[in-house]
């Protein structure tokens, strides 16, 4: 490798993000659609940065890494990664803590609403066809 930081992309990301590192010449990335734990600790060695959605990423995974000094988690939880060999080996953890939230609040505003007007009694009235007995839905 010439000089350049070694970034492993562990399952595909949107394109405007390779985008960025394509047009950035101080990395070179690999993506990584294979995540069985034998796969990532041969490729892990090297790279000095991890970008990673939902693939586990155990200890013994991460202790195969050495110049690894920083993990992206590409969403807001952390469980998929062992903290305790992040922690162990001195590796920041990053995650995009609000990255979401708009969408969960719309989801829940959406659930809550659901459930207070019988959604699923009206749509499965309609879809079995008693959309016109008017008379024997419930009041809401």
């Amino acid at each position: 490798m010439s000089g350049k930081k070694k970034i492993l992309i562990i399952q595909p990301i949107h394109p405007a993000g390779i985008k960025l590192l394509e047009n950035n010449s101080n990395y070179d990335f690999e993506i990584i659609e294979n995540i069985d734990n034998e796969n990532l600790k041969s490729k892990i060695k090297d790279c000095n940065g991890i970008s990673i959605r939902t693939a586990n990423l155990s200890g013994e995974v991460i202790e195969a890494a050495n110049e690894l000094k920083i993990i992206s988690r590409h969403g807001v939880g952390y469980d998929n990664i062992d903290l305790e060999a992040t922690k162990s080996m001195g590796i920041t953890l990053a995650i995009t803590a609000n990255s979401n939230a708009v969408a969960v609040a719309e989801h829940v505003m959406f659930m809550l609403l659901h459930i207070s007007k019988k959604g699923s009694m009206y749509d499965n009235t309609v879809k079995s066809g008693n959309f016109n007995e008017r008379n024997k839905l419930p009041k809401t």
